[in-house]
């Protein structure tokens, strides 16, 4: 199986890519929203995962989840969808700080037949504010939406991120594992980077001949 671990700021955009790659990769799946609700209204999200109660703040102040919790979530999560056939594992948003990276590694190194690989989409803190903010917009016509989607829960999502994920992704970087995809520009655009990367035998002639001529 492989895994591939889709890191962003929040609103970035990472479960609409997903999606996307989801109906293109054969027997692939997305795992997103693992430990937490997401504070939907409603919906598969709309819970805790049980052994994340004793964890619980109240909303805007995170939630501090020790890493061998999450490893022993992840590890379920993969058996899971190993059952299920599943080939290819997309989990969004996950690991988020230091300790929870630290102990999936561990367990990473016990399943050697498990290929993992670190994707970055790179997108600065005022895009995801305007993402969340009209992703919260079209929601709640549809009545739905994100109650962490406002402004001020976003602004504390986004600082959240810089104390406890940049850490991790600097690590992950220092290690050499940490492939970095522009997310400031179109859905499409940023699809077709990730494809690049994950799917190379999809690359059209004329894409390669461009990438090389723009090295020169």
């Amino acid at each position: 199986m492989t895994l591939n671990f889709i890191h962003g700021r929040p609103a970035c955009g990472k479960d609409t890519q997903v999606d996307m790659l989801t109906r293109t990769i054969p027997h692939s799946a997305k795992v997103s929203g693992v430990y937490r609700s997401a504070f939907t209204q409603k919906g598969q999200y709309a819970k805790y995962h049980e052994v994340v109660a004793p964890y619980i703040k109240p909303i805007g102040q995170g939630i501090d989840i020790p890493g061998k919790v999450v490893a022993d979530i992840f590890e379920g999560i993969i058996l899971d969808n190993k059952k299920r056939g599943i080939d290819t594992l997309f989990i969004c948003g996950l690991p988020r700080t230091v300790d929870h990276k630290r102990a999936i590694d561990v367990f990473l190194e016990t399943y050697h037949e498990l290929n993992s690989k670190h994707i970055y989409l790179a997108a600065g803190e005022n895009r995801s504010l305007l993402q969340a903010t009209i992703r919260l917009k079209v929601d709640s016509k549809n009545g739905g939406g994100r109650i962490d989607d406002s402004v001020e829960l976003m602004r504390a999502r986004l600082a959240r991120y810089r104390k406890d994920t940049l850490p991790m992704l600097k690590e992950i970087e220092q290690e050499g594992k940490l492939n970095i995809i522009r997310a400031d520009c179109s859905i499409e655009e940023i699809h077709s980077r990730l494809k690049e990367l994950l799917l190379p035998q999809s690359i059209s002639p004329e894409s390669l001949s461009f990438n090389i001529q723009s090295r020169k």
